[in-house]
């Protein structure tokens, strides 16, 4: 998350300081949790009602998150506070950077059916969030989320967030040559860089999904009951051999 979501998010909105954690976001030695939906908010994200109050250079924030991928270990968190109720719900909201860490964060798992806890609730209780951990600027923070959002979107379809990639450009300006196999071949490489492995499937490129190479009848060494599965070993039972009819007796033999 910290690549794909964070990252491009500081580099957009954040001032210098919080840009020296770029480093060690690209070398995963800090992990990241997205802190923006709430109980009550359902899919209104801009309804959320945790609340972010100044206090000198630092936010003191209350409220309640919910929902949050791997909260439990992570170092930092993207958190969305609302500054001022009065105003119009997308023009009050304000992103920070929130450290895990810090006193008055509470981390509560969500235990599944499977035993496991992805999931977990986050309680605020008069955290403290410098202010120079707020990425944009104060009553901007829907277009920080919109854009966190956006990097989301990118990074699960594994394509450029908006507009064309590369692959798209090169596939354009060589549209003259699509009659030469090898030119062909080397564009399918680019768009599918995972067609050669198989791993899992589907071209990450283009989500078109592989076909797969005619599997070559395998010989069967073993007889199969056609009625039943076949179990490596086994030999359908034959019936056993009627017992011979009994011959006429000696005595009506003789006679």
């Amino acid at each position: 998350m910290g690549r794909v979501l964070v990252a491009p998010c500081i580099k957009r909105f954040g001032t210098p300081e919080p840009k020296l954690m770029l480093a060690d976001i690209a070398c995963s030695r800090t992990h990241w949790c997205q802190l923006f939906s709430e109980p009550r908010s359902g899919s209104d994200l801009a309804g959320l009602s945790t609340r972010a109050e100044p206090d000198g250079d630092v936010w003191v924030v209350n409220g309640q998150k919910v929902w949050n991928s791997c909260a439990h270990r992570s170092h930092y968190g993207l958190l969305l506070a609302r500054i001022d109720p009065r105003r119009p719900k997308h023009k009050s909201i304000t992103c920070f950077m929130l450290d895990m860490g810090a006193p008055g964060v509470e981390v509560r798992p969500l235990r599944q059916m499977t035993g496991e806890a992805e999931f977990n609730e986050v309680f605020l209780s008069d955290a403290e969030v410098p202010d120079a951990m707020r990425l944009g600027p104060v009553n901007e923070g829907w277009a920080v989320s919109t854009a966190t959002l956006m990097s989301e979107r990118g990074g699960l379809s594994s394509r450029p967030r908006v507009g064309p990639g590369p692959v798209d450009r090169v596939i354009d300006e060589t549209r003259g040559d699509w009659d030469d196999p090898l030119v062909r071949d080397r564009l399918m490489g680019l768009w599918c860089p995972g067609a050669g492995a198989a791993d899992d499937g589907l071209c990450r490129g283009g989500g078109q999904r592989r076909i797969p190479r005619a599997a070559e009848p395998r010989q069967r060494t073993e007889p199969v009951d056609r009625g039943r599965p076949h179990r490596p070993g086994w030999a359908p039972r034959r019936s056993p051999s009627p017992p011979p009819r009994p011959g006429p007796s000696p005595a009506a033999a003789a006679s």
